[in-house]
Formats: C-alpha cells, structure tokens, sequence
C-alpha cells in the first residue's frame, strides 16, 4: 500500500503554512513480520520471536541509561516531550510521566 499524506496547517509554528502529514497506516502484526523475515532468513519465526524479545529487553536496558542506541535501522533514543519547564513556577518538582516519553528513531 502506497503511504497516504495529506497538508494539514503547521500548529507548532502558527504561520498559516502547510504541512505533510502521513495520514494513514496499515498495521502489520508482529507474526506477519516474524513470517516475512523466516523467508529470506535461515531462522525460524520461533527464534525470530526469540531474539527481538532478547534485543526489546537490552534496547530498554540502554535507553534507560540514558545511552543512544546505533541499530541498522537507525539511531534510537527516548526524550521528553514536555510544554513547560520542569522545576519552574506551578511544575516545580512535577514528575515526568510516561506519556510524555518518546521513542525516537533517526535513520
């Protein structure tokens, strides 16, 4: 399926200027994914299983070091997504919550 985009108005900038927005995804299960890579590797969809259940507990691991993780796909590393500053005026000693957690990915 081809990626669907659509030009929606900048909100963080506010200039009335447009931006691209991918707009709809297909959802791929993580056993069709597991399918895919048992064909074009010696591997079985089992071991497959194995070693992404193996590389989601060290990606984890590292993110939460605070270290930057290289993969083939890219670089990962979490950050904070949050409008104020923390430790200043009505948040002061606000905790970040995981919602404001995201997963970054720079390929």
């Amino acid at each position: 399926m081809a990626i669907k985009v659509a030009l929606v108005r900048n909100n963080i900038r506010k200039d009335g200027k447009l931006a691209p927005r991918v707009v709809q995804r297909d959802k791929v299960g993580f056993d069709k994914l597991l399918e895919y890579m048992d064909t074009s590797t010696g591997l079985s969809a089992s071991d497959l299983r194995s070693v992404f259940l193996q590389f989601a507990e060290a990606l984890a691991f590292f993110l939460t070091e605070g270290s930057e993780v290289q993969t083939p796909i890219g670089e990962i590393k979490l950050s904070v997504h949050c409008p104020c500053i923390l430790g200043q005026g009505p948040d002061r000693g606000k905790k970040v919550r995981k919602d404001d957690m995201r997963l970054m990915i720079r390929g």
